[in-house]
């Protein structure tokens, strides 16, 4: 089982300097929490397909991953029971690391929110949650069943 997140980063200008100033600021930060990130026309079709009815050109869309290398975020976003994090991270942390990421971002006044997709199944969501950006980790790890290997099918907006 592949976990994929996905989403758009809301900004409130359409200038395409502003929105290449911001996206350098989004990259910048999910380097600086160790965290995979593509954006704009590298993300992947099905992201892309998902969002399209949705979007508009005060959107950024994006994708969340392990590593640059990687194309899913398995390791971010899988619970402890997957056996898969090499990094010995607990799910909190890696969501702590997350939340940071996300705080980061939403200090700069031009973006406004952030829609975040776990697990999205062609359009398909399980939960829809509002939550502030210093809630997300707590918020999100409630919602993994003990014991269980599944991550949530997961839309969030997140904001300030």
């Amino acid at each position: 089982m592949s976990i994929k997140v996905s989403g758009y980063f809301c900004i409130n200008s359409s200038n395409l300097k502003v929105q290449d100033d911001i996206s350098f600021l989004i990259m910048e930060s999910a380097c600086e929490f160790r965290i995979g990130c593509k954006m704009g026309g590298n993300i992947s079709r099905r992201a892309v397909d998902n969002y399209k009815s949705v979007i508009d050109e005060r959107a950024l869309m994006f994708e969340l991953m392990d590593t640059p290398l990687d194309n899913t975020a398995d390791e971010l976003f899988g619970n402890e029971t997957y056996g898969n994090n090499v990094y010995e991270e607990k799910l909190l942390q890696r969501l702590s690391r997350i939340q940071h990421f996300f705080q980061k971002c939403l200090k700069n006044p031009e973006i406004d929110k952030i829609v975040l997709d776990i697990n999205y199944l062609d359009g398909f969501r399980e939960n829809y949650v509002e939550l502030r950006a210093d809630r997300f980790a707590e918020t999100v790890y409630g919602l993994y069943e003990k014991n269980s290997i599944y991550s949530p099918v997961l839309s969030c907006q997140i904001k300030r």
